[in-house]
Parts: structure tokens; C-alpha cells; sequence
């Protein structure tokens, strides 16, 4: 992520109202006081009282039946900070996510292509990796890596034995072309590296899949990259990959089969 972006990370940034209870909980508060001091719904404070004390943002105190809030002490806050201070540090390239178990996220487009050469090479021999790849996500990757860290992904992807199982639009190949016309030493040092890979592609409708993220699913790992921020999250937790993975299969159900190579071969200079 770009240090000239100010915003935190989503799971640390606080919204409007949730600065506004920590502001009042600077001394001790039961969601109807909140309620009484604030104009914000009493409903909506019991969400953002359960989601700050997950957080570990404030604290809730046990009064026989009832609960009241404060501020954190100084200490964990201090560490928050820390947290947050850290995903902007720029010499670290992997950041564990805080309240979030078997997410660990990883910034820089070097930081992203070792984290698929290292999964990729821990696959098992002939596995299949599944992937989407909207045209957003590749068109970014070309926008911010190099052809020569595009390159080295490639080289990952041919050299470890693992069948790229993939969805992609159905103009996805006339957009790779179209985008390097201006660049033709670019295109014609990357166009062969997309050659040497085992492939299992189907194509899917224009803008059926038009975000930005690209999804990765590996034997023991979901890999979510954003090329436009140069960030990549790895999620390892079971029932996130397995749900993921039958979102993909179901997705795939729907697609139309392709020749990788013959496409890529047709666009050979």
C-alpha cells in the first residue's frame, strides 16, 4: 500500500461514531448513558460497543446484571497504535492482521509474487490452483509491476508443476494485447512466459467479474491480491477457504472452456 495513502487499514480505522463513544468513554458509561450523551441510536451503539471491545479498543466491566464501557488503558492502546503505525512501516512486507485469526496480510508487489512462489512450490506435484483474474486485476498488475516481476510470477507458475485452473472474461486476451501495443520489447519479453504453464481456463461474460481483487486458491491457503494498492491478504482458515472455494466452483460451473496457449500463441511477435 502506498505510504501516500492516509487512510488505516480498514479492520483499525474507527468511523464517525465510533470516535464519538470513545470520546464520551473517557470516563466509564452504560449504553444508556451513551445514549443519553450522544445522538446516536441506542441500537447502533450495542453494535459499536461489541465491535470496539473485540477490537480491544474499549473495555466492558461486569456490574451484577448490567455492563458499562470504558477507554482501553493506555497499554493496549499503545500497542494498537503500534499495529497500526506498522502497516505503514515501509521495510515490513508482511503484517499480521490483529483480531483476526488466520489472516496475515503482505505489502509490495515483491512481497506478493514470494508469497506465490513459495505456495506454489508447496502445492502438491499436478495440483490444481484456482483462480479469477478480472481484467481490472491484471490491468492493475500490469499498471504496477514491472515485466520483469511479472515475468518472475510467470516462471513460478511454469516451474512448479501445478495446473493453473482459471477464470477469466471473455475479452480478457484482446485487453492483454491491446494494452501492450505501446510497449512492444515489454510485450514481446512477457508474451512467452505465459506460454509454459498447464491451464484449465474458462471464460466467463464481459464485466461478469469486474472488481478489482484477484482470488487465489491454494491446497492450504485463499490468496486475495490487489495489484492497485499492492497488497495481498493469505487467509488460512478452513471454512473461509472452503467457502470460498465453492463460491469458485460454482462460478467456474458457468463458464466457457478455452485454449490458454492457443490464445497466447495467436499474439506472438
Amino acid at each position: 500500500m502506498s505510504m501516500k495513502n492516509t487512510k488505516k487499514p480498514q479492520i483499525l480505522s474507527l468511523s464517525t461514531e465510533e470516535v464519538k463513544l470513545i470520546e464520551v468513554l473517557k470516563e466509564e458509561k452504560s449504553p444508556t448513558e451513551l445514549a443519553e450523551n450522544t445522538t446516536i441510536p441506542r441500537t447502533t451503539i450495542n453494535y459499536i460497543l461489541k465491535d470496539l471491545v473485540a477490537r480491544g479498543i474499549i473495555t466492558k466491566i461486569k456490574h451484577g446484571k448490567r455492563f458499562s464501557y470504558k477507554v482501553s488503558d493506555k497499554e493496549k492502546l499503545t500497542k494498537l497504535n503500534d499495529e497500526v503505525r506498522s502497516f505503514f512501516d515501509p521495510s515490513l512486507s508482511v503484517i499480521g492482521i490483529p483480531s483476526f485469526s488466520g489472516l496475515r496480510a503482505y505489502k509490495g508487489i515483491d512481497a506478493i509474487i514470494s508469497l506465490h512462489e513459495k505456495l506454489m512450490y508447496e502445492e502438491p506435484k499436478y495440483s490444481r490452483v484456482k483462480v479469477i483474474q478480472p481484467n481490472k486485476s491484471f490491468l492493475n498488475m500490469f499498471d504496477t509491476a514491472s515485466v520483469e516481476q511479472i515475468i518472475a510470477l510467470n516462471k513460478a507458475i511454469s516451474g512448479s508443476n501445478i495446473i493453473l485452473d482459471g477464470i477469466i472474461e471473455e475479452d480478457a486476451y484482446q485487453i492483454y494485447e491491446d494494452y501492450w501495443k505501446v510497449d512492444p520489447e515489454g510485450y514481446g519479453k512477457l508474451n512467452k512466459t505465459f506460454l509454459n504453464r498447464s491451464t484449465a481456463y474458462v471464460t466467463v461474460q464481459k464485466n461478469f467479474i469486474s472488481f478489482e481483487n484477484e482470488l487465489w486458491i491454494y491446497f492450504d491457503s485463499v490468496v486475495i491480491v490487489n495489484y492497485k494498492e499492492k497488497v495481498a491478504v493469505q487467509i488460512t482458515n478452513s471454512e473461509t477457504q472452503g467457502l470460498l472455494a465453492a463460491l469458485y466452483d460454482t462460478l467456474k460451473a458457468t463458464g466457457i472452456k478455452i485454449d490458454h496457449t492457443k490464445e497466447i500463441s495467436k499474439r506472438e511477435k
